[in-house]
């Protein structure tokens, strides 16, 4: 048998928009597997960005430029390290893991890794010792399970400032305000 013989054959193919897509062959059966489609408008980290701005400002602090992180934010809740995805299909979140369309997603490995950074980095710039939170921020057809996976809270797009403003208290003003100070200085997130 040859390679193209193989019964789990991938080839590039363009499709009329032009993006690419996948031809997957599975025995005699075809699936086109295409890239997400682009929802109208603002991308999800943008979206994402208009809940935070909606956040009240007294109680909350955010910023984009912390590396690994699409926003990071910063309340009397906590520190939240915000990863944003667009996914096409199901998303199921249970205890285990993250299951993206029937496959598992190493997603939730990303979101805590990138928190990690965060910790790190706010920890050294404030003198303070940082526990960060990861949350998975998603835009998909379908997000289904508890809300977590693991360790990393999973949200959808737009219930994002809603989950954020429901969390308990767990620093008091002055630690929150030294991180967000730490949070505003661009030497931080180097």
């Amino acid at each position: 048998m040859g390679f193209k013989d193989h019964p789990v054959f991938a080839e590039r193919s363009s499709v009329t928009s032009g993006a690419d897509a996948v031809i997957i062959r599975l025995g005699d059966r075809a699936v086109l597997n295409r890239p997400a489609p682009v929802a109208a408008g603002l991308p999800v980290s943008d979206r994402t960005a208009r809940q935070l701005a909606r956040l009240d400002s007294g109680r909350w602090s955010t910023t984009d430029e912390a590396a690994g992180s699409d926003h990071v934010v910063i309340g009397l809740a906590g520190v939240f390290a915000l990863r944003t995805r667009r996914l096409c299909g199901r998303v199921v979140a249970n205890d285990a893991e993250l299951v993206h369309n029937g496959v598992g997603s190493g997603l939730g490995d990303e979101a805590t890794l990138a928190a990690r950074r965060v910790s790190g980095q706010l920890s050294r710039a404030s003198g303070l010792l940082v526990t960060v939170r990861p949350v998975l921020v998603l835009e998909c057809e379908q997000l289904v399970g508890s809300g977590r996976t693991l360790d990393v809270a999973v949200v959808a797009s737009h219930r994002v400032r809603r989950w954020l403003e429901r969390q308990p208290d767990t620093l008091d003003g002055a630690q929150a305000f030294r991180l967000r100070v730490a949070a505003g200085r661009t030497s931080t997130w180097r």
